[in-house]
This record gives C-alpha cells, sequence and structure tokens, in this order.
C-alpha cells in the first residue's frame, strides 16, 4: 500500500465521542484521594487531574503504589462515561473524507482498552491507523511526548504536513510542544481555545471540515 503525506492526530473525548466521562467528578475523587496521602500539589483545582498525578513525582514521599491506586480510581470513572458512548454528529463523514490521504491516529489520556472499546463499538476502528491509550505513551497530554512518538512512528510523513485537533488546552500543548499545527474542536466542551491560536477552528463535524482540512495542507487536494 502507498505511503501517505499526511497525518491527523485525533483526542477523542468530546472531539470523536461523546462519552459522557464526568471529568468534574473524576478529578474531585483523585484529588480527595491524593488529599488523605498528602500528595496534593499547589493549585491543583486549576490543573487536569492528568496533570496532576504528573506532578505528584515530583514529592519525596511519592509512592508509585499510591499513583496506580489513583488512576485505578480514574479507570473506574471512565469505565462509566464510556458505557454507550456516541459518535460526535457528523465525526464519521469526516473520517471518511480523509482517510485515503492521511494516517489517522488517536491520541488520548483513557485507557487503552476502554479507547478501543469504545471506537469499536461505533464501528469506526477501521478508519484509524493507530490508537494510543495512557499506557502506549511515556507520558500524558500536555505532554507533547506522546505526539514525537507517534511522529517517529511514521517518520516519512513531514512535521508540517501533521495536524492534531483537539477540544483541550492540554491538546493544543500537546501539539505545540511537538512542533505541530493545532486544530480545535468546541462542539461539546465549549472550551475557549483562541489563545493557543489553531490553524482551523471547528464547531461542529460536517463533510465541509475535511475539505477545510485538505485546503490547509495543499490547495491543490480535492
Amino acid at each position: 500500500m502507498a505511503q501517505k503525506s499526511y497525518g491527523i492526530i485525533w483526542d477523542m473525548d468530546n472531539t470523536i465521542l461523546q462519552s459522557h466521562i464526568d471529568f468534574c467528578l473524576l478529578h474531585k475523587r483523585v484529588c480527595s484521594y491524593l488529599a488523605e496521602h498528602h500528595l496534593l500539589v499547589p493549585d491543583y483545582a486549576q490543573k487536569t487531574t492528568a496533570e496532576v498525578l504528573m506532578e505528584i513525582k515530583n514529592f519525596s514521599h511519592y509512592d508509585p503504589a499510591l499513583e496506580q491506586a489513583a488512576w485505578s480510581i480514574v479507570r473506574d470513572v471512565e469505565k462509566m462515561g464510556m458505557e454507550h458512548a456516541k459518535l460526535e454528529p457528523g465525526i464519521r463523514e469526516v473520517l471518511a473524507t480523509l482517510s485515503s490521504v492521511a494516517y489517522q491516529v488517536v491520541l488520548t489520556n483513557n485507557s487503552q482498552i476502554p479507547a478501543e472499546m469504545g471506537l469499536a463499538e461505533n464501528g469506526i476502528m477501521d478508519l484509524f491507523d493507530d490508537i494510543y491509550g495512557r499506557e502506549s505513551v511515556p507520558d500524558l497530554k500536555p505532554s507533547s511526548l506522546g505526539v514525537a512518538q507517534i511522529l517517529q512512528t511514521y517518520p516519512w510523513v513531514a512535521v508540517e504536513n501533521w495536524l492534531l485537533i483537539g477540544d483541550a488546552g492540554i491538546d493544543a500543548r500537546a501539539a505545540i510542544g511537538a512542533g505541530v499545527a493545532f486544530g480545535g474542536y468546541t462542539g461539546s466542551r465549549q472550551e475557549d481555545l483562541t489563545a493557543y491560536a489553531p490553524v482551523l477552528q471547528f464547531d461542529c463535524w460536517s463533510f465541509r471540515c475535511g475539505q477545510e482540512i485538505l485546503r490547509f495542507w495543499d490547495k491543490d487536494l480535492k
């Protein structure tokens, strides 16, 4: 099969899937657990759960077993949110439009198996070339290490030919840190991403969005 010249790194929750994960509940439960073990980081309320769990490693009394227990709390809330997850309206058409010209890779902070299950249950696994859950990358978004790992997997695709699309600031920061263009989607989360100057901004998915992405790469692509 001929190699493709373009690539898209997709966030999953509230970009591809309406997963209904209660991120506020997740954050509250994890932070309560960490507080019990004197591992609550400064300004935790302004940080995502992933950022909090990344920073607890800086404590002198950090214990990997406590971190694993915290991630078990995360998995429990994720599983609840992934039950009966549905596609973001219109995303299937966008993915189908791009699959012939671009590698499509999911990069999610969610656990690998529930992520794959959610995509498979919605019949879109065959539209992706790779799925990277949190067990598959060196560090979680907003770290750019997961993005860098994907770029290394497809070394023939130029960095400027990659686009990361997500609905959150952690997605933007992961893209920017790896030198990859960022495209924002705010259909469900409604997070203000303008501070990150996305090269493309989508409020809902439609066939037109796929065409906009193609034009971003190459005005001659049809």
